[in-house]
């Protein structure tokens, strides 16, 4: 008797459990397509005014974690950026001036792509420069091979050439050629 009535409690919590992660679940969905805290007081801006701010939003990284660019991530400090280049577009700002003024504050790393001038060129040349040179090694690597064995002399391979040996013992002297090898 004790046994059911241990079963039909723990048959009820899971139950609860359930429901309660149910609801856990759709709440979740209910909030991801809610508008960020902030999002709705961003002023409506002309079409080339809001392609420019995608834009500088795209080349900026948010300086909460600098994992995700300004354009991805949703993060109070994120949201602050967006408006705030949304506001500085709309008095007349430009992009080059805007992206400048943040990398005056934050640094280059707030940049998704690196500067292209001093050693940031390098973040641009290696990976092609090397992807060529890894190409070049492999095509030099299989001419040798395929030199080397066009070359080597092989008595199996060699046997037509030479009809007047059996091929036995073609055979038998190149088993005795490479055990001599492991002799000491």
């Amino acid at each position: 008797m004790e046994r059911c009535v241990y079963a039909n409690v723990t048959r009820r919590a899971f139950l609860a459990a359930g429901s309660d992660l149910a609801l856990l679940a759709g709440a979740m969905l209910f909030l991801d397509s809610r508008p960020v805290r902030g999002e709705m007081r961003q002023h409506a801006l002309p079409a080339e005014l809001e392609a420019a701010a995608k834009r500088i939003e795209a080349r900026l990284v948010a300086p909460c974690c600098f994992a995700q660019t300004v354009a991805n991530h949703y993060s109070d400090v994120a949201q602050h950026i967006r408006t705030e280049i949304r506001r500085r577009l709309a008095e007349g700002g430009s992009e080059t001036q805007i992206l400048a003024d943040y990398v005056r504050v934050y640094g280059e790393r707030i940049l998704a792509e690196p500067l292209t001038q001093g050693f940031n060129l390098m973040a641009y040349w290696v990976p092609p420069l090397a992807f060529v040179a890894g190409l070049g090694g492999v095509l030099l690597l299989l001419s040798r091979w395929r030199k080397g064995v066009s070359t080597a002399a092989d008595p199996v391979r060699d046997m037509a050439l030479r009809p007047s040996e059996p091929p036995a013992s073609l055979l038998h002297a190149r088993l005795l050629e490479e055990l001599r090898c492991f002799d000491v």
